[in-house]
């Protein structure tokens, strides 16, 4: 079975991971759920952060929009903390899930190439 999130030369590390206990199936589940509240998270980020949208103009003569982090932070700094906590910390569990899912396969691959079947 091919990895979802890495390149086959992950298996090499992912087989020095202990497999998770959690099914195939359960792990799969958790990163589309983990997906879709991070989906909900990032819309709520993006309304949190329109008051401190700003336009300027940049190096090469183009007009840009970006937030205003600074602004932002001096303003209101546990609204701005909490938000950029917030996507860290989502990221981070879908960036662990993608492993976890990876490994679990590759230990799958390697039960299978044991027992002499393969893909």
């Amino acid at each position: 079975m091919e990895l979802k999130f890495h390149t086959p030369s992950y298996e090499a590390l992912a087989l020095k991971q202990k497999e998770p206990e959690e099914s195939l199936e359960d792990l799969l589940q958790r990163y589309e759920e983990a997906s879709d509240a991070f989906n909900k998270y990032m819309d709520a980020k993006k309304k949190a952060e329109e008051p401190w949208r700003r336009t300027r103009i940049n190096a090469m003569g183009q007009e840009e929009t970006y937030i205003d982090y600074d602004a932002w932070e001096e303003a209101d700094s546990k609204s701005f903390m909490r938000i950029a906590f917030g996507e860290f910390n989502g990221f981070g569990q879908i960036d662990t899930l993608e492993s976890l899912i990876d490994i679990k396969i590759s230990h799958m691959n390697q039960r299978e190439r044991e027992s002499g079947r393969s893909d």
